[in-house]
């Protein structure tokens, strides 16, 4: 029993129309991707994850749930009631994995390192991820986005800005993920001119940022 193989099987069950409907609109908010890019495999992980359990509330879990056996019902609960957040990995580690501090909100917690994604977690990641709390414990769900760490220090600049700004929250995940596809798509371009408040709502990908400053 895994958050990954619920999330398979939730969207097994979904019709192909609804799923493209889907992707647009996870397309629109965190920046396209297609089939053959380097970053394909982690993008589809993260909108499944976000298809399933965050995309109108959870309703496509919601509908799933009661097929579900009664020993899965309280990790599809535990799922309903994750917690999205841009996470660090400290130096430390708990008895049973390593630990995490929430960047938004200043939680730190040990998550599971005996299986995946946990188990891919090292000191010093930074990742869009979704934290599931089930039986006094805490596992990732199976997409999670890592911000590199060439753009660690932009980003940490990034959200002192933020916070000074009132805006330190939920808001900054879906720019960030677009900021690290636009890293991803021009390698030339340093992180410290993508990663910038100042470009928290820009939605356009594929123009280099200084195109899209020139053009307004």
């Amino acid at each position: 029993m895994s958050p990954e193989s619920i999330v398979e099987r939730v969207v097994a069950r979904l019709p192909e129309a609804e799923i493209a409907r889907a992707q647009a609109e996870f397309h629109a908010l965190t920046g396209p991707f297609a089939p053959g890019e380097p970053f394909y495999e982690e993008r589809v992980r993260a909108f499944l994850d976000w298809l399933v359990i965050e995309r109108h509330e959870g309703a496509a879990l919601r509908a799933f749930a009661p097929s579900l056996a009664p020993a899965e019902q309280p990790l599809a609960r535990a799922m309903l009631a994750s917690m999205r957040s841009l996470f660090r990995v400290t130096d430390q580690r708990g008895d049973d994995g390593p630990i995490v501090e929430c960047l938004l909100h200043g939680a730190r917690f040990v998550v599971r390192g005996d299986e995946l994604p946990g188990s891919r977690l090292t000191a010093g990641d930074v990742l869009d991820g979704r934290a599931i709390g089930l039986g006094g414990r805490v596992m990732l769900a199976p997409g999670p986005v890592f911000h590199p760490r060439e753009a660690h220090e932009a980003l940490a600049s990034l959200l002192e800005t933020a916070r000074a700004a009132g805006r330190c929250d939920g808001t900054l995940l879906d720019p960030l993920l677009r900021m690290r596809m636009r890293l991803d798509r021009f390698e030339s371009i340093r992180a410290k001119h993508i990663y910038r408040f100042d470009a928290l709502d820009r939605t356009e990908i594929l123009t280099a940022p200084w195109a899209a400053d020139a053009s307004g």
